[in-house]
């Protein structure tokens, strides 16, 4: 019996934050059928190989979700200590990190044996921001217009650097760090909106094939680069699940479990010896569901 089902028993489910206030009923019925038909394209030619390869789309998606909330409570932690410099990268690429979560779960983005986990920024943000304006225009609009203000935040401390110091969004927009969290959010929901579209498609499949390709999910836990290659445990473990258990794609928010969540973020944790509260370091468990509801 896997946590996925226990949960549902329980009438868990996701329960929107932005999406619902921004979208109506009748509307959001009729963006699901139109997601829904754009994933029957990849559901009526279902095989092993797409199988595998949404398990672990999914996958990446729920750590690109985790990934950002990290970079924004690790901005938040770092402002409060007048860290101030890390906070146009921690900015952009909590919005970037995001989009890739959009672009993992769009039904129209190949996988091309892997390139899409590589894409340039630029082609990560166009086809965010598409899928995006495929569900709401005006957010698709709302978020290309941030995400390019961040992208010249970042370059503008990364290749001429003023000596007047930092001046960013936050300073120039009221409610900034609410705009901030309100974008990140609504860029999570597309993500997980998306997923359950895929996840309904599946489940009205008669005869589907939902055997998983180990040699396909390796690329979810082998990290290779020109001056490194390794085995990350913790993603093999996590991946290996779904090949003993779930071997199936399902919606973002039922392939978070607590277990993951919880080792994701305590990975990023120190234990040592705090002598004042003015010592105290950065606790990544503390406000994770700051744009995700995280089981």
């Amino acid at each position: 019996m896997t946590q996925e089902y226990v949960r549902r028993k329980l009438g868990d489910f996701y329960r929107y934050r932005i999406l619902d206030s921004i979208i109506e009923d009748e509307e959001m019925s009729r963006k699901k059928l139109k997601v829904q038909e754009r994933f029957k394209n990849i559901t009526n030619i279902w095989n092993e190989e797409l199988n595998s390869e949404w398990v672990l789309r999914h996958y990446l998606a729920t750590k690109m979700i985790m990934s950002a909330t990290l970079l924004i409570n690790s901005m938040d932690f770092a402002n409060e200590r007048n860290l101030r410099i890390v906070e146009p990268y921690l900015f952009y690429y909590s919005v970037l990190t995001l989009c890739r979560a959009v672009v993992y779960t769009t039904p129209e983005k190949q996988w091309n044996d892997g390139e899409i986990m590589t894409m340039t920024h630029k082609k990560i943000i166009n086809s965010a921001c598409s899928a995006i304006g495929s569900i709401n225009s005006d957010l698709g609009q709302k978020v290309k217009k941030f995400i390019t203000c961040a992208q010249e935040m970042r370059e503008l401390y990364s290749y001429k650097f003023p000596a007047n110091g930092l001046l960013t969004y936050f300073d120039s927009k009221e409610n900034g760090w609410d705009i901030f969290i309100e974008i990140c959010t609504s860029l999570a929901e597309i993500a997980q909106f998306q997923s359950e579209q895929l996840e309904f498609c599946l489940n009205k499949m008669k005869n589907g094939c939902f055997t998983l390709d180990l040699s396909f999910l390796e690329k979810g836990f082998i990290y290779e680069g020109k001056n490194f290659e390794f085995i990350d445990d913790e993603d093999y473990y996590r991946l290996g699940y779904f090949k003993r258990k779930q071997s199936y794609p399902v919606n973002l928010y039922f392939t978070l479990r607590e277990g993951m969540v919880d080792d994701f973020f305590g990975a990023w944790s120190k234990e040592v010896e705090i002598e004042s509260e003015e010592d105290e370091l950065f606790n990544p468990d503390n406000n994770i569901r700051i744009i995700f509801d995280m089981p």
